[in-house]
């Protein structure tokens, strides 16, 4: 007797990722179940114990390598946001907003209108539901995590990137270049030099000068912020 796809769910839900990794390579019939995209997304929504999940990763494989590093809360900036704040709030480390954003310190995130937060523990993923984003900033695929009525949604999603005038592609192509130049002198990620960049009104040396007075207040209040 022919089991349908939801008894093929159920079994395989019992797997590891790595385990289903694995069983690609079995057999043919194994591999073509575990690749079949409705088993495959049933799976991944039961291991992760979702109530949902919306949109396809950027590539297939990422239903069997995802882990919970991968998960993610989305978080809107404010000025006041340190990474030891968030950490604490969050229940994270401060190293890992680090690297699922690709900061490099508190200063990165004044550049950010959203960033998103791993979440902490398998259970805060219990009834929620997971959306696949790609987040180009820090080049890294995520599920981001909401309600499962997903009401914060749209609050959360990466900027998609805007049309661009003819007229403005010269200015945005030199605004670009100078924000790589300003990042590699300063040693911060381009989104950072950007944003000193836009607050200076384009004008280099004002806004090293205000990075540097950034940098200055925030090793001269490390302490307290911490």
């Amino acid at each position: 007797m022919l089991l349908n796809d939801q008894t093929w769910t159920a079994v395989f839900s019992w797997l590891s990722t790595a385990d289903l990794a694995r069983g690609r390579a079995v057999c043919t019939e194994w591999k073509e179940l575990i690749d079949c995209p409705q088993i495959r997304r049933g799976v991944f929504q039961k291991h992760w114990l979702l109530a949902d999940i919306e949109d396809e990763p950027r590539h297939p494989g990422f239903y069997l390598s995802a882990g919970l590093s991968n998960f993610a809360w989305g978080h809107t900036c404010s000025r006041q946001d340190t990474l030891s704040g968030l950490a604490v709030k969050y229940g994270v480390t401060p190293l890992a907003i680090k690297m699922t954003n690709n900061l490099i310190s508190d200063i990165g995130l004044q550049s950010r209108h959203v960033i998103y937060v791993p979440v902490s523990s398998l259970a805060n993923l219990h009834g929620k539901r997971g959306t696949f984003i790609y987040d180009m900033t820090a080049c890294r695929e995520l599920v981001l995590v909401t309600e499962a009525d997903g009401s914060e949604l749209s609050a959360y999603l990466p900027d998609a990137k805007p049309s661009v005038p003819p007229d403005q592609v010269n200015i945005d192509a030199l605004s670009r270049k100078l924000s790589r130049m300003l990042g590699r002198g300063l040693r911060i990620e381009e989104g950072t030099a950007k944003f000193y960049l836009d607050v200076a009104e384009g004008n280099l040396k004002n806004a090293i000068a205000l990075y540097e007075q950034d940098v200055a207040w925030e090793q001269k209040n490390k302490h307290s912020l911490g």
